[in-house]
C-alpha cells in the first residue's frame, strides 16, 4: 500500500513531505469556514477551498478519519487510507 500512496504523489505531482502543510493548511480554511460569518465572500472562498483540499487529499492517499461511523468529526485526524479502510501497511 505504501508504494500506491507514493505512485499517487508522483502522479499528482505532490512531494510526500509536503503532505503535513497541506494538512495545516486545510485545518486553517476548515477553522476560517466553520467560524467564519456565511455572509463574507472571505468565509465562502475559504470553504470552497477546504473542500478542493479535501478532494485532493484523497486523491492522493489520505483520508480524514478512521471511517464515517466510528468517530466524531473532533476525534478525527488525516490518516492514510489504508488505515482507514483497515488494509493495514
Amino acid at each position: 500500500m505504501k508504494y500506491i500512496i507514493i505512485l499517487l504523489l508522483i502522479s499528482f505531482n505532490i512531494q510526500a513531505k509536503e503532505v503535513p502543510d497541506i494538512i495545516k493548511r486545510y485545518k486553517e480554511v476548515s477553522r476560517d469556514c466553520i467560524t467564519g460569518s456565511s455572509n463574507k465572500l472571505g468565509t465562502w472562498k475559504s470553504c470552497v477551498e477546504r473542500d478542493k483540499i479535501y478532494i485532493d487529499l484523497h486523491k492522493i492517499g489520505w483520508c480524514y478519519g478512521e471511517s464515517v461511523d466510528s468517530q466524531y468529526d473532533y476525534q478525527k485526524t488525516w490518516i492514510p487510507c489504508s488505515v482507514q479502510q483497515g488494509e493495514g501497511e
